[in-house]
């Protein structure tokens, strides 16, 4: 099921969990950021129009 407009922000240090994640949710229909850190993690929430952050 597609879910339009709704961007998700994944903030994780682990690289892998990170592209899984980005992956799946793309695949159900999700636009999907990705920060490998806090300080990327806030200046893409800061500038995007985030509906969720997964950490």
């Amino acid at each position: 099921m597609n879910q339009p407009n709704q961007k998700i922000l994944i903030a994780d240090d682990d690289d892998s969990l990170r592209r899984v994640l980005e992956f799946q949710l793309q695949e159900a229909g999700y636009e999907v950021l990705t920060a490998e850190n806090g300080t990327q993690a806030l200046e893409i929430f800061s500038s995007e129009d985030v509906d969720c952050l997964i950490t």
